[in-house]
């Protein structure tokens, strides 16, 4: 069930190991799964220049944590496991895509090829990947924004955590997140968000994250009532649009394939507001691969995904614009669509019931850091994606 790599070179250059606590209970105590206490403080564990080898415990598993150029080793072990593993975590290269969407895939979640793509190429220092000998098991990216005014906090998303499920619960999803703060916090990003599962909550609240509010999916059947589920495709070498066809203008909006862009920039300043931060490259690179729709009061994208359209971003002044927006949307496809209503907003959870879509999951919104960014949800109609925001 893997996707082969080529061959890492974590086990080539030895450096350093991680001093950790050899006590089982004190190290669940003051570092929580797996150094939680420290990542709250924005600090590191001290680095030793020593092989000698000291053990984390974590539960029935020790882990013994080595540190390489570019890379980080943990060797797992314990009653758990019936023989001693191996993972190290680096950065992800555009070589790891097929192997990143191939866990995607088996997770049953709704990105393509190409959403791999944008990730890497928007934030290429961000991305990991976990390996075990030459195979991924494990991805995790981060999506960083400036910050909306120089009084609001740098902010980022950290989104499509994944570890393959025969190397769950080996604090491989911990090592990933990890990674990730550490790379973001060195970035002075002190805002750090995701969107959580039921299943990776208790990972995240170990590491210090707070929940600041839950949001549903919905879900509108096709037009056909059947499943028209996107093919699998090879990565494509460039950003290649996945979008609804028979593109066309919808009375006074504006519909474009694979571009956002306002001659004054007012939709830029309306989503700064929404959002909390400034995303315009973000969505730019989004557009690439989206319908987009712009009224004077709003804008929004519909993009496609392995089993269903995905409506998102939506920012408008009010309900009547986003309803204008949607519907323009809507229009443009017959398949099944997902639109993820940002928390709190009962508008757009109003205007989702009303056409159709029913609610299917939720999930959970979660911050690791002293503020939230300032933005006014009641402008969000629509999210971009659970791993972006």
């Amino acid at each position: 069930g893997f996707q082969r790599t080529g061959r890492s070179r974590a086990a080539d250059h030895p450096e350093t190991f991680l001093q950790t606590t050899p006590d089982r209970a004190t190290a669940h105590r003051e570092t929580g799964f797996f150094g939680a206490a420290a990542l709250r403080q924005g600090g590191r564990q001290e680095s030793h220049r020593s092989k000698q080898r000291i053990p984390f415990a974590v539960g029935d598993l020790w882990l013994l944590v080595t540190k390489w150029s570019g890379t980080k080793s943990w060797f797992m072990g314990g009653r758990l496991m019936g023989k001693t593993h191996a993972f190290h975590i680096r950065r992800m290269m555009e070589d790891d895509l097929p192997a990143a969407d191939h866990l995607r895939n088996m997770a049953g979640w709704n990105q393509l090829p190409g959403d791999w793509l944008r990730l890497l190429r928007y934030e290429p220092d961000g991305c990991f990947v976990a390996v075990v000998g030459n195979d991924v098991c494990g991805t995790v990216t981060t999506t960083t924004y400036d910050a909306a005014s120089p009084d609001s906090p740098r902010v980022a998303w950290i989104g499509m955590m994944l570890v393959h499920p025969d190397y769950r619960r080996r604090g491989i999803a911990t090592a990933l997140m990890q990674q990730a703060i550490e790379y973001l916090q060195q970035r002075s990003v002190h805002c750090i968000m995701l969107d959580a599962t039921p299943a990776g909550e208790f990972v995240y609240a170990q590491l210090g994250f707070r929940r600041t509010g839950a949001f549903r999916r919905f879900r509108k059947p096709s037009d056909d009532g059947k499943n028209h589920r996107t093919p699998d495709v090879p990565l494509p070498s460039e950003f290649q649009a996945a979008q609804p066809s028979n593109l066309s203008r919808a009375g006074e909006l504006k519909t474009f394939s694979g571009r956002f862009a306002t001659a004054d920039f007012r939709h830029q300043f309306m989503d700064v507001r929404a959002f909390g931060a400034k995303r315009h490259l973000w969505l730019q690179r989004l557009a690439a691969d989206s319908c987009v729709v712009e009224a004077d009061g709003g804008f929004g994208m519909l993009r496609g995904g392995q089993e269903a359209d995905y409506l998102g971003p939506i920012v408008a002044l009010d309900e009547l614009q986003a309803a204008e927006v949607i519907d323009a949307l809507l229009s443009q496809t017959g398949r099944s669509v997902f639109w993820d209503v940002p928390p709190g907003n009962q508008s757009a959870e109003s205007l989702a019931l009303h056409r159709g879509f029913e609610p299917i999951r939720e999930l959970t919104r979660m911050c690791l850091g002293e503020r939230n960014p300032p933005a006014e949800m009641s402008l969000q109609f629509a999210l971009a994606d659970p791993g972006t925001g």
